[in-house]
């Protein structure tokens, strides 16, 4: 009798795929909206088909670290600030498109979350809470699937938790857990355990700095003092809090720039660096009422208080557009 012996490797290592990817950003109101695009890049190793291969009982391996082809994915993410809470919803689409050389094409994947994340009071530290799914479909082999091995689709739902070390505004540390909560599976494939992720996250702001030169703009007081507020007589008064670390400050920023310089004798720019949340000016100006970066309090020609709020760059601008209307 003839016997057919398969040996299958048993563990790989190596790199993956790399990605590519644009990002865009806006505001709809209350909401930040931010867009990704992009394509993994076939530069990790791929497998022949190991169907094949385990048909004439040669060793061979399941595990693609690559996928040999270009695989595009579009990411749609939607946030909203909830008091000192920041809740996040998203969804990830992934398809492949063709086969490589191998005639290996891996399956669409679909990915959906919501995650929730608050600093707790603490200056340096963000925690986080999160739910996914994420949903496959089953690779082929020329065109084939075998449901007896190999990936032949799955739905997994993952619920865990996230905690962010920032010890400096442009850097910070990410650890994350995911935990599965529940699985449905097809063929034989493994369960999935929990997964553990630990990133270095760094920022880079390439951006140009806001010119006010020309423009009636000053600071009212060295960072992170609480300094009186000083209005300018018969102008609008629009009081700037921001701080070095607050992105969508510098959006602000560049948007005060346009709109002053759209009105330069009806508006003027009183600016205070608040540093963080445990500065005499974040203690006056924003911890009574609750408030968060960027932040506006917007003073008439007469010197009374017209308005006061924190909310995305583009719906202050556009709050302040109205007054002078």
């Amino acid at each position: 009798m003839f016997r057919r012996a398969v040996v299958v490797a048993s563990s790989c290592a190596g790199l993956g795929d790399p990605t590519l990817h644009v990002h865009a950003a806006g505001e709809l109101g209350a909401w930040r909206v931010h867009g990704r695009f992009g394509t993994s890049v076939p530069a990790g190793s791929t497998e022949e088909d190991p169907h094949a291969l385990g048909a004439i009982g040669q060793k061979h391996q399941h595990v693609q670290l690559g996928t040999g082809t270009f695989i595009p994915y579009a990411a749609l993410e939607v946030q909203r600030a909830l008091r000192d809470m920041i809740a996040s919803v998203w969804t990830l689409a992934r398809l492949s498109l063709y086969d490589n050389h191998h005639g290996f094409r891996q399956g669409h994947r679909l990915s959906a979350g919501l995650t929730l994340s608050s600093r707790l009071g603490t200056r340096a530290f963000t925690f986080g809470l999160a739910s996914e799914v994420h949903g496959e479909t089953a690779e082929t082999w020329y065109g084939v699937e075998y449901p007896d091995e190999g990936n032949t689709g799955r739905i997994d739902v993952l619920a865990g938790g996230s905690v962010a070390w920032s010890p400096a505004p442009a850097f910070a540390i990410v650890g994350d857990v995911r935990v599965p909560v529940a699985s449905h599976i097809e063929g034989t494939q493994v369960d999935l355990g929990p997964v553990f992720g630990l990133g270095i996250i760094g920022t880079f702001d390439l951006a140009p700095r806001a010119k006010w030169r020309g423009l009636d703009e000053a600071p009212l007081g060295p960072a992170g003092t609480a300094a009186p507020i000083v209005t300018v007589p018969g102008k609008l008064t629009v009081i700037d809090l921001w701080a070095t670390w607050c992105a969508p400050c510098r959006e602000l920023d560049q948007r005060l720039v346009a709109l002053v310089a759209a009105h330069p004798d009806r508006i003027a720019v009183r600016k205070l660096d608040v540093g963080d949340d445990e500065s005499a000016a974040w203690q006056r100006y924003l911890a009574p009422g609750g408030f968060a970066l960027p932040h506006l309090k917007v003073y008439g020609p007469d010197g009374a208080l017209l308005f006061e709020k924190s909310a995305p760059p583009e719906e202050l601008v556009r709050a302040v557009e109205q007054l002078l209307r």
